[in-house]
């Protein structure tokens, strides 16, 4: 499926590390991942994807409803 969407991507993952650290990094990244969680299902959802994203990706073009277990 063609979304029309082009965008570069550019791999900030090793300074983070390096300035965080190992673990100071895998608690941002959990925290990240928490705060997509829908609270009743205790999963990421669509709809928590949509409520909790800052990104403009077209979610109504997503053809799925399913959940990602944390």
């Amino acid at each position: 499926m063609e979304l029309g969407i082009v965008a570069g991507f550019e791999d900030f993952f090793p300074s983070i590390i390096e300035k965080l650290g190992g673990e100071g990094f895998m608690v941002e990244l959990c925290d990240g991942l928490r705060s997509l969680i829908d609270k009743d299902k205790g999963l990421i959802t669509i709809k928590s994807l949509k409520r909790g994203t800052r990104f403009p990706w077209d979610w109504m073009r997503l053809e799925t409803t399913t959940s990602f277990a944390c």
